[in-house]
């Protein structure tokens, strides 16, 4: 029997182009839980387009701070994302407010972000 619910999926960025710059999600409230599954799709990567994408989080949904360990890098060199392809990262954290900053450089890339919460039970 398995000790962890998979118990909720959430959007954080619909699939869509983001040209060069910074671009903050909305608030999420993902509720009581500890560790997260994060899943970035990259469909579409422009011209040497890089994509630095982590996850922030917030206890009251208005002052956000980078998570630890939210990173997205790519798995091939350890850097940013500047391939097509999904991406996933593990963490622990426990804010109950999630949101994405995602960073592209050079030229737009299409992308999406959703994740899973994981909370004991049993």
């Amino acid at each position: 029997m398995s000790d962890a619910i998979y118990d909720v999926l959430a959007e954080l960025r619909a699939l869509g182009s983001q040209a060069a710059g910074t671009e903050y999600g909305t608030g999420k409230d993902v509720g009581p839980t500890q560790v997260i599954k994060a899943v970035s799709i990259v469909t579409e990567v422009g011209t040497d387009g890089t994509l630095t994408l982590n996850l922030q989080g917030s206890s009251d949904n208005s002052t956000f701070y980078d998570i630890p360990g939210s990173n997205f890098l790519d798995p091939s060199d350890g850097d940013v994302i500047d391939a097509v392809g999904k991406y996933e990262v593990f963490f622990k954290t426990d804010f109950r407010y999630i949101r994405t900053k995602a960073v592209v450089a050079t030229a737009a890339i299409t992308h999406q972000v959703f994740l899973t919460t994981i909370t004991p039970g049993g």
